[in-house]
């Protein structure tokens, strides 16, 4: 279903066909490992990546409500974005004096959604903080399971106009974005 911004109403929606194209920015790494003594590894990588380059997204497709109303025409058009580059500074750590390895790090990411630009289907215009905590299990000498879990926090406040009244676009609004993620994430590695 989805909601009517005009009468603050929810309809049911036809199951419908629709794409987006973009072009895919291009990112730089550069990233460093020392160890500690017989026990520590320290991990730090920096990342840039083109999201200026991202300069709209193409959408096609027609949403239909139940019957075949029209909600949305075909050619949607171009969503334009104003996107920043983004940076992200990643610091980890690794402690393998037990059995089993203590892995955690942190990651700061730059504000890539400018303050103006705040729509609800992208990222919050603000920095996002991200905090990982991982381990992994050797079974024998040939498979190894490794697992971590993560949580994302971004949030800011976006100088859009008010719905519905305008501005660059009519979904662009002012008021609080926050988006929080957890993730899990396991590997399973064999070795021949």
């Amino acid at each position: 279903t989805v909601k009517s911004p005009a009468s603050a109403s929810y309809f049911p929606i036809d199951a419908n066909n629709a794409t987006a194209k973009s072009t895919l920015p291009q990112a730089l790494t550069l990233g460093a490992q020392h160890k500690f003594g017989a026990d520590w590894d320290f991990l730090a990588e920096y990342v840039w990546t083109q999201y200026s380059r991202v300069e709209h997204i193409t959408l096609d497709g027609a949403v239909t409500r139940s019957g075949g109303t029209s909600v949305l025409a075909a050619d949607a058009g171009d969503l334009e974005t104003q996107w920043k580059d983004q940076h992200q500074l990643k610091l980890a750590g690794e402690w393998h004096a037990m059995k089993l390895p203590v892995r955690f790090g942190y990651i700061w990411t730059s504000q890539v959604t400018p303050d103006d630009w705040g729509r609800a289907s992208f990222t919050p215009p603000g920095v996002a903080h991200t905090i990982t905590l991982g381990t992994a299990y050797n079974f024998g000498e040939s498979f190894k399971l490794d697992g971590a879990l993560d949580y994302t926090t971004v949030s800011g406040e976006g100088n859009g106009t008010a719905a519905g009244t305008g501005g660059p676009g009519t979904d662009i609004r002012a008021g609080e974005f926050e988006t929080t993620a957890v993730a899990l994430h396991l590997g399973l590695s064999y070795t021949f």
